[in-house]
């Protein structure tokens, strides 16, 4: 790989013209060059010559922005100067951010002049870039000599797993954890082949347009659903969907099925109770859902039934309006698949859940946001946090046990744990079937000490 910088700009318009790659040109050069670009009146302007040379490149391939939040006026207008060009980026634009609501509005002007240009530009969401390197590992072919040589280059992790301490000490246990061990869940999934590769995104917008009760996740190659075979057929008929059988899944490997697994999850949890599934792209939750004025007095008074350990423990409303303000508040519980000590864990964590009126596009509205709401990257403040710290602030360790304890019974339900996230016939399709513990984990101290005999057991 060559290396230029502004000192050696010649360097890169030498590899330019003999097209030799791969080139890495650093604009405003390295605490290894010469001459280098750091205060504001030096980043106003590039150096024309490796200006040059990224508009050239621009019109010869695509751009995949990393790590980049766009804040330069120099380098937004060298990008802005290359869209001018004749078949400008032909392999598309690709800015990679958080969200799609944090972009700066000069990115957002930008990608939206490529679109009007005929580019392809898109934004991809990914909190990291290991995140964003191993999704593009999952969603690609490699050669077995060339994937070898890429785990080789791995580094060393820096968390490992070591062993728990199997040595019995005291029995009594002083700590419960908000998590309940999923005894049961999917390990397969409908396969479907299409004419076309699509992404989750996608896939989710295919299923929700054919208004049908499936969940689905893409692979890079295939699409791996949940539901009945013949909503899975419609749903999928634009892309010449057809079933081809199941494919296994392995969350501990790999991301989407993790992710398709958290959907079916959520969804299994809520049906059939009075609860609300709310699927978010940073992390899905539930929250406790009020009655309407079209349930009968029988659904009213299940529907109570089922609440009444929640009420119990909580002693006080699990839904209504915030006193002064009048937004719609609910209890509710974040929810996240994790592995821990060799099993599976449904890990839950109680908020007080307020619905803010939403202005333009919210973050949050739903979980496949499109490019249009790019408008508005501002976030607005919380004018009820302070009233959601105080409803916590009084509930001390007795009464969060008790609420941990109602939100493990409602969540595993009445029948033995077993929970279904679509409730499909036998025979028509292929449902996500769980099975979870009404019983929380709970940690004991793997040593004596004092402290834990400091009341006389």
């Amino acid at each position: 790989m060559t290396v230029a910088a502004i000192d050696n700009a010649d360097r890169a318009e030498l590899c330019l013209r003999e097209s030799r790659w791969p080139l890495l040109a650093k604009l405003h050069g390295d605490f290894q060059s010469v001459e280098l670009k750091n205060t504001t009146n030096e980043l106003k302007e590039q150096d024309a010559k490796i200006r040059r040379v990224l508009t050239t490149t621009c019109g010869q391939f695509g751009l995949l922005v990393v790590g980049y939040s766009g804040r330069d006026a120099s380098v937004m207008e060298t990008l802005s100067e290359a869209l001018t060009q004749l078949n400008a980026f032909p392999g598309g634009l690709f800015w990679v951010a958080r969200s799609a609501q944090s972009v700066l509005p000069a990115v957002a002007e930008f990608l939206q002049a490529a679109v009007n240009a005929g580019i392809s530009a898109t934004i991809v969401e990914s909190p990291t870039f290991d995140e964003l390197a191993g999704d593009i590992v999952d969603g690609i072919d490699l050669p077995p000599v060339l994937r070898r040589h890429v785990q080789e280059s791995r580094p060393e992790p820096v968390l490992r797993d070591i062993p728990l301490s199997t040595q019995e000490r005291r029995r009594f246990p002083v700590l419960q954890c908000s998590a309940v061990p999923v005894l049961l869940m999917p390990t397969a999934a409908r396969r479907i082949e299409a004419t076309e590769r699509i992404t989750t995104v996608r896939a989710r917008e295919l299923v929700r347009e054919a208004g049908v009760k499936a969940l689905a996740a893409s692979n890079g190659r295939d699409i791996a659903a949940f539901g009945s075979d013949d909503d899975l057929l419609l749903a999928f008929l634009p892309v010449g969907g057809r079933l081809a059988g199941t494919v296994e899944l392995h969350p501990d490997k790999d991301s989407w099925a993790r992710g398709l697994i958290y959907d079916a999850l959520t969804r299994a949890v809520c049906r059939r109770k009075p609860l609300l599934p709310r699927l978010r792209r940073n992390g899905h939750s539930v929250i406790v859902a009020g009655d309407l004025p079209t349930h009968s007095k029988e659904r009213v008074a299940s529907r109570n039934a089922q609440r009444s350990g929640l009420q119990s423990a909580y002693s006080a409303a699990l839904f209504g309006k915030v006193p002064g303000h009048g937004y719609p508040f609910s209890e509710g519980v974040k929810l996240r698949l994790d592995q821990a000590a060799g099993h599976w864990w449904c890990v839950f964590e109680p908020f007080t859940d307020v619905e803010l009126p939403r202005s333009g596009c919210d973050e949050d509205h739903n979980q496949d946001e499109s490019v249009e709401c790019l408008a508005t990257p501002f976030r607005r403040t919380n004018p009820v946090a302070d009233w959601q710290r105080e409803r916590w602030a009084r509930r001390y360790h007795n009464v969060w046990s008790r609420i941990l304890s109602a939100w493990a019974k409602i969540l595993a339900g009445e029948n033995g744990g077993a929970i279904h996230a679509l409730g499909l016939r036998d025979g028509v399709g292929l449902d996500a079937v769980f099975q979870l513990s009404p019983v929380t984990a709970w940690s004991r101290p793997s040593h004596e000490h004092d402290y834990f005999l400091r009341g006389g057991r």
